[in-house]
């Protein structure tokens, strides 16, 4: 009988943890706190998690094997980077991978999705467009421990 009711409650935590609000507005949303400027020559690359489902695990994040800061629940990274092709990975359980090429001038953002695994949480990194990155931006918040590039 405990089997059962731990079984029960571990589905009912699972289920409330992996829930998330979706808007289906079209009303352009306000970011521009949280857009950093693009210097000259340079582009921006935002890495938002905002997902509420696996909030106590912290999930490293580098670019081209330079580490941009750790994400958590709710959290975005941004980076400042030359133009060219640049490796962006994520470690959890997985390793995730994105390879992305980027132009000056131009901001790009990238989702980290966030999945149950054996162990601990496993996570994946999709290419988003910039509206959609702005509305999943607008939920984030910087994690306090970001150093801001210079």
């Amino acid at each position: 009988m405990k089997k059962i009711f731990l079984l029960l409650a571990l589905g009912v935590i699972l289920f409330s943890c992996s829930t998330t609000k979706t808007t289906t507005s079209s009303a352009p949303v306000d970011v521009s706190d949280k857009l950093v400027e693009i210097p000259e020559g340079k582009s921006v690359i935002y890495i938002v998690r905002p997902s509420a489902f696996g909030f106590l695990i912290p999930i490293t994040v580098k670019i081209d094997d330079r580490e941009i800061g750790t994400t958590m629940a709710e959290k975005y990274l941004y980076a400042v980077e030359s133009p060219g092709e640049h490796t962006i990975t994520a470690k959890a359980e997985n390793k995730a991978e994105l390879v992305l090429t980027t132009e000056a001038g131009k901001t790009y953002f990238i989702q980290q999705d966030i999945r149950m695994g054996l162990i601990m949480a496993r996570n994946k990194l999709n290419l988003i467009d910039a509206e959609e990155g702005k509305r999943k931006l607008a939920k984030c918040k910087l994690p306090d421990s970001f150093e801001k590039p210079e």
